[in-house]
C-alpha cells in the first residue's frame, strides 16, 4: 500500500508539476532523474542546480496521509433548497 501510494504520488507530482525539466532529464528507463525509486522502495528527491525539489504532498490528506478515513454512521440527509443548486 505505501509503495501505491508512493507512486501516485510521484506520478501527480509529475503531472501536477509539468516542470520541463524533468522532460529533458528523463533517461532511459522512462524515469526521471529529478525523482526516482530508491533501493528501499521510497522516493529519492535529487535538487536542481539551483537546489530546488519536486515538492512532496504525501503527508497531506486526512491526519497527514496513509490513514483510512473513519466510517461514521449517516446523520442527516440535505437537499438543495428550490431554486438552488440549478
Amino acid at each position: 500500500m505505501q509503495r501505491l501510494a508512493e507512486a501516485a504520488m510521484w506520478l501527480g507530482a509529475l503531472l501536477v508539476t509539468g516542470l520541463p525539466a524533468i522532460a529533458q532529464e528523463t533517461v532511459a528507463a522512462g524515469r526521471s532523474s529529478l525523482l526516482y525509486p530508491g533501493p528501499e522502495g521510497k522516493l529519492v528527491y535529487v535538487p536542481d542546480e539551483q537546489g530546488n525539489t519536486i515538492p512532496d504532498f504525501s503527508n497531506c490528506g486526512y491526519k497527514g496521509g496513509g490513514v483510512r478515513l473513519p466510517e461514521v454512521p449517516v446523520k442527516v440527509i440535505l437537499e438543495p433548497a428550490e431554486g438552488d443548486a440549478g
